[in-house]
């Protein structure tokens, strides 16, 4: 018995030297390294790499406060304003850009200036750092 060879339907066949192949074939095999990442990381509590600085802006802009921590298992991130627990939405936007850094978006600050706190905690343990949003020109 002969095996018929299978023909792909028109417009399903790839070039693999397609410069858009080859960049979506990184774009996946980077994207596939990302998933064994918790694999190779040690458990333990979380770790500064980079603390909150202080966030400098002109009057009605977004701020952006940002740390870099390391931690797995994955942390519980808690955001706070002057000692008060924020809730990701609108106006505070928790942001995770990748699992070592942790952000809050605050979207138009005006009467949001103050002092902000982060906590990261994990099974292990937990860290925290505070930071300020100021507005440029305006001085205590």
């Amino acid at each position: 018995m002969s095996k018929a060879k299978a023909v792909p339907p028109p417009g399903c066949t790839l070039n693999i030297n397609d410069p858009q192949v080859q960049a979506a074939i990184r774009i996946q095999a980077s994207y596939t390294g990302t998933e064994t990442i918790p694999l190779l990381r040690e458990k333990g509590p979380p770790k500064i790499l980079q603390e909150l600085k202080d966030v400098v802006i002109v009057e009605g802009s977004a701020a952006k406060l940002e740390r870099r921590v390391s931690a797995f298992p994955d942390p519980f991130i808690v955001w706070c304003k002057d000692g008060k627990q924020l809730k990701d939405g609108p106006k505070y936007r928790y942001v995770f850009e990748d699992p070592d850094f942790v952000a809050l978006v605050v979207d138009g600050v005006q009467a949001d200036l103050g002092k902000y706190t982060v906590s990261i905690k994990n099974p292990f343990g937990q860290t925290s750092g505070s930071a300020c949003i100021l507005v440029e020109g305006v001085y205590a």
